[in-house]
């Protein structure tokens, strides 16, 4: 059901639909956020009702991308186990790639429902809410006295609310990048469909690689590769172990997945499959350097020194981690001017 009757697309064909599928791919994850953060979510009753009615745009995009990369990697299987095969050396990584896609618009999917329960959560939490300010209690006595420990600071708790109900969790960092202006819608989650997408550019790079290091050159040029790799899934698991705040490790897992799906891009770019082996690993090198140690610089910056960065950090923060946003950090309520009654109910 996935190759059109008998015909099987070229390794070219194959490229051009992969490279395709990899655009989708960068491009809807931001419009879906950008749907969401539109969407003014309402409470629905039943199950496929949730499922389908809301956020229409993300699942056909998913599904769209779901379809497509399904497609291609069926064409390449029907390619690899063709009676007639005549394999070329970027089959299996265009074999790889197209499952590391399948993966990724399945995990969009989950991340789609776990957005649809989180928006519900907000929802609840905003209903009747306005401001710390306007908080109200049933003994006046407890009123005053809790007015008075943080009649000072209600921006700040207001702020705090307002991460809260935007990123699904509320921390130091989250709070300090939100203050620099940096949007952290759902980051406090780490996205399945990101989580994906790491493991599988991992991955690729590697298939490519050993399917066209030449025998002349497979000693010296597999030990530096492996000892490239390594030193880069040290350095990963290194920050993990550090940083082990969820946010923190979400904002990771974000910013590797997008850079290195811009990376895999240029790589299709500069590939072609007529091309000679023996150029490939060059182009890996190549690839690896420019686009994964600038992932490994703003996973050590993190969500809140990347925000600091002058000029440019709030909005580097927003696109890098999970919002994918231009907009900065919206604060829903501000209590600051009724800050005083307070002082009056006391």
């Amino acid at each position: 059901g996935c190759i059109l009757g008998d015909t099987v697309l070229s390794a070219d064909d194959l490229k051009t639909d992969l490279q395709l599928v990899l655009v989708h791919a960068i491009l809807t994850k931001a419009m879906a956020v950008v749907q969401c953060a539109k969407c003014e979510s309402k409470l629905e009753q039943g199950r496929l009702r949730m499922c389908f009615a809301r956020f229409p745009l993300w699942l056909a995009c998913n599904i769209l991308g779901l379809i497509w990369s399904g497609l291609v990697l069926g064409s390449e299987v029907n390619e690899i186990t063709s009676a007639n095969n005549n394999m070329e050396w970027a089959d299996w990584g265009f074999c790889a790639c197209a499952v590391t896609l399948v993966l990724y618009f399945f995990g969009s999917g989950l991340d789609r429902m776990r957005v649809i329960k989180q928006n519900d959560g907000a929802a609840q939490l905003r209903t009747g809410f306005t401001s710390v300010s306007e908080a109200q209690c049933s003994n006046e006595h407890d009123y005053g006295t809790i007015g008075a420990e943080i009649n000072q600071d209600i921006s700040n708790v207001d702020r705090a609310v307002s991460v809260l109900l935007s990123a699904g969790m509320s921390t130091s960092s989250l709070r300090t990048a939100a203050a620099l202006g940096a949007n952290v819608k759902a980051a406090g989650q780490i996205s399945f469909a990101n989580s994906a997408a790491c493991i599988g550019f991992w991955i690729v790079p590697h298939v490519f690689f050993f399917s066209t290091v030449d025998a002349d050159q497979i000693a010296w040029m597999t030990a530096v590769w492996l000892l490239l790799k390594f030193t880069i899934l040290v350095s990963y698991c290194v920050l993990f172990y550090r940083r082990r705040g969820q946010d923190q490790k979400a904002f990771i897992v974000s910013l590797t997945s997008k850079i290195s799906a811009v990376g895999l891009f240029v790589l299709f770019m500069s590939i072609n499959p007529s091309d000679e082996p023996s150029v490939v690993p060059a182009r890996l090198f190549f690839v690896e350097i420019v686009f994964i140690f600038p992932s490994l610089l703003f996973s050590v910056l993190g969500l809140t020194g990347t925000a600091r960065i002058p000029c440019c950090g709030p909005l580097l923060a927003s696109l890098l981690g999970p919002p994918t946003s231009c907009r900065g950090f919206q604060l829903i309520s501000n209590g600051g001017n009724k800050a005083l009654r307070w002082v009056m109910a006391d």
